[in-house]
């Protein structure tokens, strides 16, 4: 099945996202979110390693608003604070995931336990279409070969 027939199999379906993982020798790699029907597509480098924190800039809040959209509005007969997924934006305009449960290990002590997925994402682009458009239009792109004075952070 081709990239394309699998988009169109999900808009078939009434599917809101498309996350495409990307490997490199049986490891991901990267992460592609594509929002469905008509965009946007993140790109995302991953590294092994949702509270979002200092996400300030707009190319931040946009990345966010991605994020966010692919965890649905938790259930309403799902006990409050159950389940939580941090990220943090880093000064490297890296982004850390965590992957939560509160485990109650007394009447009034809750406990925080790490369940997985942990990884570090880095985006390098963002298009206005979604996946299978090859030549969309592409809101922001990483360059890696800017000449600067100093780093600049984007997120």
């Amino acid at each position: 099945m081709t990239l394309s027939e699998l988009v169109r199999a999900a808009n078939a379906a009434g599917l809101s996202d498309v996350v495409h993982i990307h490997e490199h020798r049986g490891a991901p790699s990267a992460l592609t979110i594509s929002h469905l029907p008509h965009g946007p597509t993140i790109f995302f480098s991953l590294h092994n390693n949702l509270i979002f924190d200092d996400f300030t800039t707009p190319l931040g809040q946009r990345v966010k608003r991605i994020l966010q959209h692919l965890f649905p509005p938790r259930d309403a007969h799902m006990k409050a604070g159950n389940r939580t997924i941090t990220s943090k934006r880093l000064p490297d305009d890296s982004i850390e995931v965590r992957h939560h449960i509160h485990a109650r290990t007394g009447f009034d002590q809750p406990e925080l336990s790490e369940v997985g997925p942990r990884m570090t994402m880095r985006a390098f682009r963002i298009m206005n279409s979604t996946l299978e458009t090859q030549d969309g239009d592409i809101e922001w792109q990483m360059t890696h070969y800017t000449r600067t004075s100093r780093k600049k952070t984007v997120l």
